[in-house]
């Protein structure tokens, strides 16, 4: 176990103790557990990258073969936007962990259209464009953002269809609501 205090301005410091199966001191030495520890951030906001940005939260496919096909082609889709986050942190000199997802996302629904109607030459030029646009739109540091575990998504007031549509009963009263 490493232990270390984290203290964040006007909140109370806390001790963390994480657990880990690296027992070499010398291959592992604590300042770089702590580092990885510090970064589990970043880990979470990828999976709700995933999740939410890509609209994974929810699955609506029915059959295992599906749901698996579902979740590929968001890893597909996941891996491409981080592909040009990538491009555009090489090509202008800025931390891949400064672009936004979001953002990223975002501009590459946006400019799909330019991108596809342009003939090679062009869209090498607007691609180039899309980068420099993704480069200088960072969001600001935030080292020490807190990002609590909360569900978001109200439960429904209507009941669930737990039966075929021709055997559920619904009753008038719930019909005027």
């Amino acid at each position: 176990m490493v232990r270390f205090r984290v203290e964040v301005p006007w909140f109370r410091s806390e001790e963390v103790a994480p657990a880990t199966t690296l027992l070499e001191e010398k291959a592992y030495p604590d300042s770089a557990l702590i580092g990885l520890y510090r970064l589990h951030w970043q880990i979470e906001g990828n999976f709700r990258d995933i999740k939410t940005t890509l609209g994974l939260d929810v699955l609506r496919t029915r059959t295992p073969k599906m749901i698996e096909r579902a979740i590929l082609m968001q890893a597909i889709a996941h891996n491409l936007v981080c592909a040009v986050m990538q491009d555009a942190a090489r090509a202008h000199a800025v931390p891949l962990r400064r672009i936004s997802f979001k953002a990223a996302l975002t501009g590459m629904r946006q400019w799909a259209p330019l991108l596809l109607d342009a003939s090679p030459p062009e869209c090498n030029r607007r691609y180039l464009a899309l980068l420099a646009i993704l480069a200088a739109d960072l969001p600001p540091l935030r080292p020490k953002r807190s990002k609590p575990r909360a569900v978001k998504r109200r439960p429904k007031a209507c009941q669930l269809l737990t039966k075929p549509r021709r055997l559920m009963r619904v009753s008038k009263s719930r019909i005027q609501k």
